[in-house]
């Protein structure tokens, strides 16, 4: 399948213009295009941030519609939610670079910065699709159980319910049965193959940061976190999801 082409960038402002297909066939100009829901969950939560702080409102409601695509995209299955890599698919994905772990993350901070319910919902769906797929899942942030239980404890900050962060120790549980000692030193697993690695994303920093956010709280890493709701993004998200129900 091919990806659909970038939308031309704004002549005036220099800001990010969005288009908004079907599904997930959301898109960010001037130069990144995304058919795929966790692509469009990384670019509309930068926007999001760089609205918010920014107070660009063309910005905000270029995050909002990426909400509105994700939304449309979502797998529902009972009480969870899982995306598709690509639009029309229905290959359930989890992960944070695929799946429910990485737009799960986009949509409980737009729903703090917006106040929609629908965003809300569909996050804590996805965090039961996250702790419900724990067991066999490498360790890793990227594609493993550092990144699912990263998305419980947004959920633990964002909702004050503590209940997220009993979730995320099941999580840490599941991750540390892999654990095992190499040279005198406790190391984790990043993928099946049982390979070790320092990085971030698909390493062991990532892990480390999860457990040392799970046992000392704070923010999550490299992720802006609203600090109170945003009125003018509420109006835009009003007025986006007014749009969605007129086309």
């Amino acid at each position: 399948m091919a990806p659909p082409a970038p939308a031309s960038p704004s002549s005036t402002s220099g800001a990010p213009r969005a288009t908004r297909g079907s599904g997930s066939g959301w898109r960010c100009a001037p130069t990144a295009w995304s058919p795929r829901p966790t692509g469009a969950a990384g670019i509309g939560c930068l926007l999001l941030a760089a609205g918010t702080a920014c107070d660009r409102g063309t910005w905000t409601e270029a995050a909002v519609e990426a909400g509105e695509a994700l939304s449309a995209a979502a797998l529902v299955d009972g009480d969870a939610a899982w995306w598709p890599r690509w639009s029309g698919q229905t290959l359930p994905l989890v992960h944070w670079c695929n799946g429910s772990a990485g737009v799960g993350a986009f949509l409980i901070r737009l729903w703090q910065a917006t106040g929609t319910p629908r965003y809300r919902d569909l996050a804590e769906m996805a965090a039961v699709a996250v702790h419900r797929s724990r067991l066999g899942q490498p360790a890793s942030h990227c594609h493993g159980l550092a990144g699912h239980g990263e998305l419980l404890l947004d959920l633990a900050a964002a909702t004050g319910e503590h209940r997220y962060h009993v979730l995320a120790e099941d999580v840490a549980v599941a991750l540390m049965l892999q654990s095992s000692v190499r040279d005198g030193r406790l190391v984790l697993p990043v993928n099946a193959r049982g390979e070790v690695a320092a990085g971030y994303g698909v390493g062991m920093a990532g892990v480390l940061g999860f457990l040392l956010r799970l046992r000392d709280g704070g923010p999550r890493w490299w992720l802006e976190e609203p600090s109170a709701p945003a009125p003018r993004a509420a109006t835009v998200a009003a007025t986006v999801a007014a749009n969605s129900e007129r086309r």
